[in-house]
């Protein structure tokens, strides 16, 4: 019998609603309080549940998860984050459908472990043609899959790598619905 395609098991995945803050910690806060400063970004560069081109924005959920994924960008960056300006700020967030990989149902409707969760991943979309470079992470794919429309979640949340016991929350932009899904800064700006 034939494995199910990532695209069949999205499709049966169970979900949940999520409501709740998500936090966000960026470069500069003499540059997020500028007026016309937009802090709510989709961005597109890969990363750990997508590929490069794939619009998302990553949140933890809770203000100390934030800061140490934070950290690992700027030492990834080169510098010391220690020495680098920064702001932190809560998102709020209600979405209709979210995958949590820290539920086994959804790990297991999925086809992933929890090693899976802590895989490596570097940019490597589209698909390499040099067969001895490695492909999309598992993570990556589900992302990918969702992103494309298969399912219905509009999220996934995660155990986060760089704090024990945090979570990240990764919202698809193209997955959000006008009406039960909201992602708004404190001052009430939504998310396109």
């Amino acid at each position: 019998m034939k494995a199910p395609s990532i695209e069949e098991r999205l499709a049966a995945c169970p979900t949940l609603k999520f409501a709740g803050n998500g936090y966000r910690v960026i470069p500069g806060s003499c540059v997020a309080n500028m007026p016309g400063f937009i802090r709510l970004r989709f961005g597109t560069t890969a990363a750990r549940c997508n590929p490069k081109g794939v619009k998302r924005i990553y949140l933890g959920l809770d203000p100390e998860t934030a800061n140490e994924e934070y950290r690992h960008e700027i030492r990834r960056g080169g510098l010391d984050p220690d020495l680098e300006e920064s702001f932190s700020y809560p998102v709020k967030v209600e979405l209709n459908a979210v995958i949590n990989l820290t539920v086994k149902d959804h790990r297991v409707a999925l086809g992933i472990s929890s090693r899976d969760l802590r895989a490596t991943w570097v940019d490597r979309y589209p698909p390499p043609r040099d067969s001895r470079k490695k492909p999309l992470t598992k993570l990556q794919v589900i992302g990918l899959a969702i992103a494309a429309g298969h399912g219905s979640a509009a999220a996934i949340i995660l155990p986060s790598v760089r704090r024990t016991g945090g979570l990240n929350i990764v919202v698809f932009a193209d997955r959000l619905r006008k009406g039960p899904d909201r992602i708004a800064d404190q001052a009430g700006n939504e998310m396109p």
